[in-house]
């Protein structure tokens, strides 16, 4: 068992056939873009530092968007999503490394009340009907959320192209020796994101969030 789930080419079969594929959209324009927060960014206070963590992918992505001109706006969302931490809003966070870094304020939109990706559809659902009304969403999340991320967005009748970032395997196979035999440990830890993501998606459907 332990052999099975620290194997590398095991993982990247059942996480290919799960992730979403990356998308070329060079030459389209969006009037937003929509960036799902999730552990992406924390702050030290004593050293004012932004610590950035797992899923920044997410972020360097939407900047780079923004930056080239592909999307106007960008629309953030992540409140504190844990019941220990309820003074901490990691979208206001990221709007705040944006401001320092020197992006415009009158850019930048944030949705700091979500919890989950459920709650993350049904805030910015809000935020862009009234916002964007008949405008051009670009959805932005990690290639193993975004399954889940774009039900629920359709769900609550917002329909957005797609732009899956941080992707786990590639799309041809790694036929290396060491890869298909060595054991990896952080491999082993990697299923966690699959299995979070297969109960998630069961659960919200089962609970009409899909």
């Amino acid at each position: 068992m332990l052999l099975f789930f620290s194997n590398n080419f095991v993982f990247d079969e059942f996480m290919r056939s799960w992730e979403m594929k990356m998308v070329n959209i060079n030459g389209k324009n969006y009037d937003v873009g929509v960036l799902l927060g999730g552990g992406i960014v924390t702050y030290d206070k004593a050293f004012d530092r932004y610590i950035f963590r797992k899923n920044t992918d997410r972020l360097w992505q939407t900047i780079e968007l923004y930056k080239t001109g592909i999307i106007k706006k960008m629309l953030i969302s992540g409140g504190p999503g844990s019941l220990s931490y309820r003074n901490y809003n990691e979208a206001d966070l990221i709007k705040k490394y944006l401001l320092r870094i020197g992006i415009d304020s009158a850019d930048i939109i944030v949705d700091n009340k979500s919890d989950n990706t459920y709650q993350n559809a049904f805030y910015c659902a809000k935020i862009i009907k009234e916002v964007f009304p008949n405008g051009k969403y670009l959805l932005i999340t990690s290639s193993y959320h975004m399954r889940r991320s774009n039900a629920c967005f359709a769900k609550q009748g917002i329909v957005a192209d797609l732009y899956p970032v941080d992707k786990y395997a590639g799309d041809v196979r790694n036929m290396n020796l060491e890869h298909i035999i060595v054991p990896n440990i952080i491999t082993f830890s990697n299923w966690s994101l699959l299995f979070h993501e297969w109960i998630g998606y069961v659960v919200y459907l089962f609970s009409g969030y899909l």
